[in-house]
């Protein structure tokens, strides 16, 4: 978070009448930097405490040298940190003591980018601007303040992104308008009280990987259609882990429900709604419907299946990780194909044009990563590591895009091969694999590879090593799931 390097950046050529202001050097406080200021300007602030409440309604650059000890102190004078009436860029403070650590109120473009927020009566970054508006809040910690971020009675895109929002009343929140964009990474805990993630009239967005915990309800959607939300852990809030409430057409796939009072609650005639993929463990309610009479779809058709239900009672009686009796919600609402294991989606980007490798697992999956063997520089091998209790069972179903990996497949266990078997709805796009396996040790670690003459199988394991790593689509965060499991 330090910024001298980006005053450099930002210093204009002697030629341009555009101005670097440099405070306390040219002036003794940020407001008369700005005072001073023309549109365009960079005001960039050393290090210190500035007891201010600072507005600013020209369009600037306004830098902190260091966000840890470039800190604007409202003093409880009951008014904002910072006030912002044009485009502006602010990067690098901390802003504590406010009425809200920043305040938008006027059609404009922010960008709020690598502040600390904290100890703010209402919320850290509070924007209602009654007209359009472009946000971006990125990178920011928000800690002991009533509110993390709202974005009300505006219409226009928001980018919400990589914010660590802590000991907050309530999290990140949007209505009163119309508003897209992105809700992406952000980790969000709460209180015990308020909603980590309220959207209301948020229509075709992304909510992706993001943690929210710790508050009565976790997450809603209301008044919404059109969005995406995936890959997000939605853990240990008293109420429900995702309310959909009149909202329509949105997709919810691979997130992570568990040990809430409700998995997901919906109501005021939610309906089509797409629903599958995600881990429903250990909720009080799975889910709850307030109206049965609408339906929503909560599968995806055999074999890519529907959800895991922790407390799903079916057997499987062929080997396919698909249970063999469905999971009834309601006379109109039912997993027709649900898993048998947690369903796990790594995407391997760093290979053009980039894949995506699904698996179903009764087993916590980590490490996850594609690489070749050294002696065959062209040949593409998986490993990833299993987990969960010794002197028990595990299996693993994998579904491989043939153009990531494509042969008769050997599956290595600790680098002992162990039998599998190739699912018949493989098909030339993908190739679905099931294994199963017994623990010997708690963490076993898992090779997938094109089949070698078995004489070939352990020397090429012993020199292999994994070249390439790729980052997981979503970070597991799924050690709270094997307590629950074990206890």
């Amino acid at each position: 978070m330090i910024n001298t390097l980006l005053l450099a950046f930002y210093v204009r050529p002697a030629s341009s009448s555009l101005a670097t202001i440099i405070v306390p050097d040219d002036y003794p406080t940020i407001q008369a930097a700005i005072n001073a200021a023309s549109d365009g300007d960079t005001v960039f602030v050393r290090n210190g405490t500035y007891y201010e409440n600072i507005v600013v309604s020209k369009s600037l650059v306004i830098l902190g040298e260091n966000a840890m000890s470039t800190i604007i102190d409202s003093h409880d004078s009951g008014s904002f940190n910072v006030h912002i009436n044009a485009n502006v860029t602010l990067s690098g403070f901390t802003l504590q003591n406010g009425d809200s650590g920043i305040f938008v109120n006027h059609p404009c473009t922010v960008d709020i980018k690598n502040n600390i927020i904290r100890n703010q009566y209402y919320y850290g970054v509070f924007v209602q601007t009654w007209g359009t508006c472009n946000v971006t809040v990125q990178d920011n910690l928000i800690v002991a303040s009533s509110g993390g971020i709202q974005v009300s009675y505006s219409e226009g895109f928001c980018a919400l992104e990589r914010n660590n929002l802590s000991q907050v009343g309530s999290g990140i929140m949007t209505g009163y308008g119309m508003m897209t964009g992105n809700v992406v990474n952000n980790t969000i805990t709460g209180n015990g009280s308020g909603t980590g993630l309220d959207l209301s009239d948020f229509f075709n967005g992304t909510i992706e990987g993001n943690s929210i915990t710790g508050f009565m309800d976790c997450a809603w959607l209301e008044g919404t259609s059109g969005n995406l939300v995936t890959g997000n852990v939605l853990a240990a809030n008293a109420g429900f882990g995702l309310g959909i409430i009149s909202s329509d057409d949105n997709t919810v796939i691979g997130n992570d429900i568990l040990n809430n009072g409700f998995g997901i609650w919906l109501s005021s005639s939610s309906r089509n709604n797409v629903i599958w993929h995600n881990n429903f463990i250990n909720n009080s309610q799975q889910v709850n419907i307030v109206d049965s009479s609408y339906a929503n779809t909560w599968d995806d058709g055999y074999p890519s299946g529907g959800n895991y239900w922790s407390d799903y009672k079916g057997l499987e009686i062929y080997v396919d990780g698909i249970g063999d009796t469905a999971y009834t919600i309601d006379a109109n609402n039912t997993d027709r194909y649900p898993l048998m294991g947690m369903f796990y989606d790594f995407n391997v980007s760093w290979i053009e044009p980039g894949y995506n490798v699904e698996l179903i697992s009764n087993s916590l999956v980590s490490a996850f990563a594609v690489g070749f063997w050294i002696e065959h520089p062209n040949t593409r091998v998986i490993e990833f590591n299993v987990t969960w209790e010794t002197d028990t069972g595990g299996f693993c179903r994998i579904c491989i895009p043939t153009a990531l990996l494509n042969a008769s497949y050997t599956v290595l266990l600790n680098g002992m091969e162990i039998p599998c078997i190739l699912l018949p709805f493989s098909n030339s796009t993908h190739s679905y694999l099931y294994f199963y396996f017994n623990y010997n040790y708690s963490t076993e670690e898992v090779t997938i590879s094109p089949e070698f003459p078995s004489f070939l199988i352990l020397p090429l394991f012993m020199i292999a090593a994994l070249l390439a790593v790729m980052v997981c689509k979503k970070m597991r965060r799924l050690q709270g799931v094997h307590r629950s499991f074990s206890s």
